[in-house]
């Protein structure tokens, strides 16, 4: 009978210093909790815009015959069997065909309809200062863009997007079955604007992968409207470790490679994954390799020494995500 009663008492000790340890952990991260939850948010509500554009567009496809166009053909010009803009931007959207089906009778008629896409996709575009832009790409090659960003100076005639845009690819049947609008990891941008991210979504007709609808938002517009600005040493690192986000005081510390390199300005016809090189899982640093294990872990915090000072790191997912956001905080 004592022992029992003896037992309990330690269950209960126990239940309540487990208790008293999470609530502190809870309270120390609050701030950091909050932050994640912020900026998760934010990309929820990019989400839930693709996913009402995806009802728009699957309904357009469904009853193309009925939509007649915007917009008049003379803001178009044709090069053989490619159609582009004119180079000047007219405020609407801008749309943009390859050639890899000729464009024909049969292709004017399905870009007259898509142009229906375009005050929906800028309502959406001028709803948020985060996202960078919106658009739909064809197993066809048309893209209805938005806003106009001079497409037809980089892309060539007859480019295929399925086989070069990660944001096309990674919707298809294969690599998506299920259907679902999805993130895709982090890659760099085609237009030079480094880092970017993007939701995407498949738009099927008759069971037949029509294209691919997509918002992306640079890694840069999150680092603005959610990090810069803090004077805490922050970081937005990938669970395959890769870093997006390191503010300068977390670089200091850490002496983690500048990202300037990937910020670049040149434009290129194709997106690119950001390789292996920059996981900090594969960094010469121990330290740097120490904390990538640490972020791919179960553990919410870790202490360290890092050059005779100990650190806390504070780790907090974004769900919408999955990546981490990280505070090192000095002891």
């Amino acid at each position: 009978m004592q022992y029992h009663r003896f037992r309990s008492i330690i269950i209960m000790i126990l239940i309540v210093l487990l208790t008293t340890c999470n609530v502190k952990e809870q309270r120390e991260n609050y701030e950091l909790i909050k932050l994640a939850e912020k900026i998760s948010e934010s990309l929820l509500k990019a989400r839930k815009e693709i996913d009402n554009l995806r009802v728009i567009t699957e309904k357009l496809y469904q009853e193309s015959s009925k939509y007649i166009g915007l917009f008049n053909d003379s803001r178009y010009e044709y090069l053989k069997n490619r159609v582009f803009y004119t180079p000047k931007d007219d405020g609407n959207c801008e749309i943009w065909a390859s050639g890899l089906v000729p464009i024909g009778k049969l292709e004017k008629q399905k870009i007259k309809s898509l142009e229906s896409l375009c005050p929906s996709m800028q309502r959406v575009k001028e709803s948020s200062n985060l996202i960078t832009n919106l658009y739909l790409t064809t197993f066809d090659s048309i893209i209805v863009n938005v806003p106009y960003a001079d497409i037809h100076a980089y892309l060539t005639p007859k480019f295929d997007f399925s086989k070069s845009w990660v944001t096309y690819w990674e919707a298809d049947a294969r690599r998506n079955p299920e259907k679902k609008t999805i993130w895709v990891v982090p890659y760099k941008d085609a237009l030079g604007r480094g880092y970017m991210t993007s939701v995407i979504t498949p738009i099927y007709h008759n069971n037949f992968l029509e294209g691919t609808l997509g918002i992306d938002i640079t890694v840069n517009a999150i680092n603005e409207m959610f990090i810069a600005s803090s004077k805490k040493n922050l970081m937005i690192i990938t669970p395959q470790t890769i870093p997006l986000i390191v503010n300068e005081s977390s670089a200091t510390i850490l002496t983690i490679k500048d990202l300037k390199n990937y910020n670049y300005l040149q434009r290129a016809s194709e997106n690119k994954v950001i390789p292996q090189s920059m996981m900090m899982i594969q960094n010469k640093s121990e330290k740097i390799r120490h904390i990538a294990r640490w972020i791919q872990s179960d553990k919410k915090r870790i202490t360290l020494s890092i050059d005779g000072t100990k650190y806390t790191l504070f780790k907090e997912k974004i769900p919408e995500v999955g990546w981490n956001l990280i505070e090192l905080v000095k002891k």
